[in-house]
């Protein structure tokens, strides 16, 4: 039986029917309005808040920066009458829109701000390449069987082959483990 190599996992803020905002503490979409604006770059690093309004009235912003096609949170802000609506949690589905499939990092977190990161729905996106490495070294592994059965029964084998594919399996390893 062989092992599996472990994936790495990348989780990136999902919408989940369970987990979504009840109606009764949601506003109506029409009134909230979120828009982004692009605050700067400076070394290969672009700055953008995502403002969400209600009307003439500024509800909250959510300041990010996106380097090397990661994108991270650095403050979040509701203010005090409009907290516990959701607006925290569109200005993250905003910017997961703008990203999909992506990891979104989280800055520093305050107590408030982690247990907000803690409430926001996950979901786990393997890593493309680990998995690629993992289907390659189970196809490896497989290979190698083969030519290790021959050898064991008294048959000829080739172990050039075999020490080749032994080679392919450990550089495969190894990059699994370091992605």
């Amino acid at each position: 039986m062989t092992k599996t190599p472990r994936q790495r996992i990348r989780r990136r803020i999902g919408r989940h029917p369970v987990c979504a905002i009840p109606e009764s503490r949601t506003m109506a979409k029409s009134v909230l309005q979120i828009r982004a604006i692009h605050g700067g770059a400076h070394h290969g690093q672009d700055d953008y808040m995502l403002e969400a309004r209600m009307g003439d009235v500024c509800a909250g912003h959510l300041d990010n920066s996106c380097f090397q096609g990661v994108p991270k949170i650095s403050f979040i802000e509701v203010s005090e009458g409009h907290r516990r609506r959701g607006i925290g949690t569109a200005l993250a589905y905003a910017l997961q829109d703008a990203y999909p499939g992506q990891e979104i990092e989280f800055g520093m977190l305050t107590d408030e701000g982690a247990a907000w990161r803690c409430s926001l729905p996950m979901v786990s996106v393997p890593d493309r390449a680990v998995v690629e490495a993992g289907a390659e070294l189970e196809l490896a592994r497989s290979e190698r069987d083969a030519p290790i059965n021959a050898a064991t029964s008294g048959d000829p084998t080739d172990f050039a082959r075999l020490n080749m594919l032994h080679y392919r399996i450990e550089g495969l390893v190894s990059r699994v483990r370091n992605s």
